[in-house]
């Protein structure tokens, strides 16, 4: 079973994320800002340099003292400090350096006459760098609380979100298929989940007419189909005692088409009946059952040269419900004897197992894989091709394991419980 996942975990976790990413981008571009904000200040003061030496020396044809301490003039670059010259020869064009001792320069070429270098050690003027640590817990500190109040603001969020979701869902949940809710949509808001509270209070309508449809025709079946099976079998027991030997086999065919009648009506009502008063799982006797099936359908053995072993004992025992077995056995029996027509059929017991193996022609090979489909029937088929269908449906219901092997020597049916 697939592990749910909370609406509400799942729109707090995406806030938390959100917060985390933003927080961590703001501090991001803070510190690139105050980075960038230093440096065009460090840089403007050295051009403001830069641009008072040109003047002075256009005016006196000499070079003056640089006005603030930390700018040095230098005419070449061999005259660079040493830990810097080697970073400048290699990048002529880097303005930024880092030297020795954690000292940080920023660095100014004049390639126009007369020619210098303008360099500004701002080690003792930076402003990012001393700071920066507390900058890091402070913007720590600030990402916390956005993600505090972002966990607060989607909790709220999704709690107002989910509450109506949780309580459709546990409104569905608790519905009895006998008595199906109805007109709750309008105790939801009006908005998405609304129309779906609407969409399935329709659905569920639908649902409640189609089980009360079902219901009445079950109960209409077992009336309108049953009780003419009744009177035509007993009809024909009857005639039994009056037509001729030579109308016999057509009277045997009648009845035993009345009989497969009415096993597949009894099958298909049990299959639609579903109510509470069903009979509980128990240990059920299997060699009843067995016999009872064999002496249902031996008429359709039609007296051919075929061995019957019955491998069951008294006290062999499956757990479900009588009525299953019934219905089970009996596609399965009445299968094996009607495609079976010389040779052996076995019926045995094995720890919780029931295997029916006949020495038939087996299963075409173009239906092998759809056999247990409804409507799927062979060539040699008189049947409506429902058998094993219901068979299948019945295990699937009952948590039954079918397991069907068929060559052209024979076809095994073994049902575990």
């Amino acid at each position: 079973m697939k592990k749910q996942s909370s609406i509400k975990r799942q729109v707090m976790l995406r806030f938390a994320l959100f917060a985390l990413f933003m927080s961590a981008l703001f501090s991001l571009v803070n510190f690139l800002f105050m980075y960038n904000v230093e440096d065009m200040f460090f840089e403007r003061t050295v051009n403001d340099e830069v641009e008072y030496i040109l003047n002075y020396y256009e005016e006196h044809q000499s070079f003056p003292q640089t006005r603030q301490p930390f700018i040095s003039l230098y005419m070449t670059a061999q005259e660079l400090p040493n830990d810097i010259r080697e970073q400048h020869l290699e990048e002529p064009g880097r303005k930024e350096f880092y030297g020795e001792e954690n000292r940080h320069y920023h660095l100014h070429r004049v390639q126009q006459e007369p020619g210098f270098f303008v360099l500004a050690e701002v080690s003792d003027y930076l402003v990012v760098r001393p700071i920066k640590k507390n900058s890091l817990i402070f913007l720590i500190i600030l990402s916390t609380g956005m993600l505090l109040l972002a966990l607060l603001i989607a909790f709220s969020l999704a709690r107002r979100t989910v509450k109506p979701l949780t309580q459709l869902a546990n409104l569905v949940e608790a519905s009895d298929p006998d008595h199906l809710p109805k007109q709750f949509a309008q105790n939801f808001p009006n908005n998405e989940i609304g129309s779906l509270a609407t969409a399935l209070e329709d659905a569920l309508s639908r649902i409640k007419s189609f089980i009360e449809r079902e219901q009445h025709f079950t109960r209409d079946v077992s009336h309108e189909l049953r009780t003419p099976i009744a009177v035509i079998k007993g009809a024909t027991e009857l005639l039994s005692e009056r037509i001729t030997e030579d109308q016999q086999p057509l009277l045997k065919r009648t009845q035993s088409a009345i009989l497969q009648m009415e096993h597949t009506v009894n099958t298909l009502l049990t299959l639609a009946r579903e109510d509470s008063k069903q009979e509980e799982l128990k240990a059920v006797p299997v060699l009843p059952i067995v016999e009872n099936c064999v002496i249902q359908h031996h008429n359709l053995l039609n007296s051919q040269s075929v061995q019957l072993n019955i491998q069951v004992q008294s006290a062999d025992r499956v757990v479900t419900r009588a009525s299953v077995l019934q219905i089970l056995l009996s596609n399965l029996i009445s299968n094996a004897f009607q495609y079976t027509h010389e040779g052996q059929i076995t019926i045995g017991y094995d720890d919780n197992s029931i295997a029916i193996s006949d020495s038939g022609s087996g299963i075409q090979e173009d239906i092998k894989d759809s056999v247990l489909e409804s409507q799927v029937k062979g060539e040699q088929s008189k049947g409506f091709g429902i058998g094993l269908s219901i068979v299948k449906r019945l295990c699937d219901r009952y948590n039954i394991e079918l397991n069907v092997k068929s060559t052209t020597e024979g076809t095994s049916i073994k049902l575990t419980f």
